[in-house]
């Protein structure tokens, strides 16, 4: 719904009287964007194109409509024959009271006559886990009342540990498994940084949103008219928040980036960048300091974030074309080819599911 409503206010922003930013909009823009595009679905050409282009609407996970999403496929409803898809107790992106959910009884009453209820864990029968999923369904009345369930005699294994010594716990248990596993924490809060580290010296990679806010931040704050020292300073707490392992190198970055060596370092590979750099910040420098952090024995936390950073500074030296609008370029590109799924993972409900691999851990201060 999103990227479709996008791609119609973006072509036509004055008709559609969108005001927000654009091509990749902030997190505030996205109410007003239904809101214009539901405006564009009242012009007769518009309506022309979706009639010739579709002969009806699907659309699935309708439980994590927003009420200006839902406000926009009623417009569409009266365009062509549209049904929804979803279920009440998986909406996860609930965010703000400023953009509420609808209210899964009422956005029903809208696309009545109601076709049917699936009562087959498919889902997981696909993966052969049955147990789970007739789990799931004998206990969906409890989730609907907002009790927790018995998790007694269910196929979920529970363990209890202090906060102090969770990490260490984890880091122990993952070790022992096989095969792929992901690590899913709080719904909207970020993961411990300590907890981050010590997953990614065991493989982990950190779970990013498909527009990766933090590097578009990072590239806004570096395009600022603001020196080489500020810049530096800039790239180094971003480059030193996206790997582990680098207490020792802590300073080397600092200062090299900030132009802050008074000697060459005695590691050769740290001698050829400064040789290569003396003077401080550059894309050039942030990109070869890329290579040899990657290179090195250091892990990378963040590496959606770290190598599309890399494929915008490459093509900054190419094409001499601004930060802003190449980050834009593979934020797109990454929606239409998609992403892949790392084997050792850590994220978010809003982000993974679990059901992509074979083992499953969740995070939870709260007892159960």
């Amino acid at each position: 719904i999103s990227g479709w409503a996008l791609k119609w206010v973006s072509h036509y922003p004055k008709l559609s009287n969108y005001s927000g930013c654009l091509p990749i909009p902030n997190n505030g823009d996205w109410a007003s964007i239904y809101v214009s595009a539901g405006r564009l679905l009242q012009q007769q050409f518009v309506k022309e194109v979706i009639q010739f282009s579709y002969s009806g609407i699907l659309v699935d996970e309708y439980q994590d409509c927003t009420v200006p999403m839902h406000n926009l496929i009623v417009e569409l409803r009266n365009i062509l024959p549209c049904r929804i898809l979803g279920d009440p107790l998986q909406a996860i992106f609930s965010i703000s009271n400023n953009d509420p959910l609808i209210c899964w009884n009422e956005a029903i009453k809208c696309f009545s006559p109601k076709l049917g209820e699936m009562l087959t864990p498919y889902r997981w029968i696909n993966v052969q886990n049955r147990t789970l999923g007739d789990w799931l369904i004998n206990v969906r009345q409890e989730f609907e009342e907002g009790k927790r369930p018995n998790f007694k005699d269910s196929p979920i294994k529970i363990e209890r540990h202090d906060i102090n010594v969770r990490t260490s716990k984890l880091q122990s248990l993952v070790r022992k498994l096989n095969g792929s596993i992901c690590v899913i924490g709080s719904k909207h809060g970020r993961h411990d940084g300590k907890l981050v580290s010590a997953l990614a010296n065991v493989g982990f990679h950190l779970a990013e949103p498909n527009d990766l806010p933090d590097l578009r931040k990072f590239l806004i704050a570096l395009s600022e008219p603001v020196d080489a020292i500020k810049k530096g300073n800039i790239a180094s707490e971003f480059i030193l928040k996206s790997f582990s392992g680098v207490t020792s190198s802590k300073k080397f970055i600092e200062d090299i980036l900030m132009g802050k060596l008074r000697q060459k370092p005695a590691l050769s590979e740290r001698k050829r960048l400064y040789n290569l750099h003396p003077n401080g910040y550059t894309h050039q420098l942030l990109l070869d300091l890329i290579d040899y952090l990657l290179a090195s024995t250091m892990r990378c936390k963040r590496t959606e974030t770290i190598w599309t950073l890399k494929r915008v500074l490459e093509k900054i030296g190419e094409e001499s074309s601004d930060l802003i609008k190449l980050f834009s370029e593979e934020i797109m590109l990454r929606k239409v080819v998609g992403k892949g799924v790392p084997k050792k993972c850590i994220g978010r409900t809003l982000l993974l599911k679990g059901l992509e691999y074979g083992h499953c851990i969740i995070l939870s201060k709260a007892e159960v």
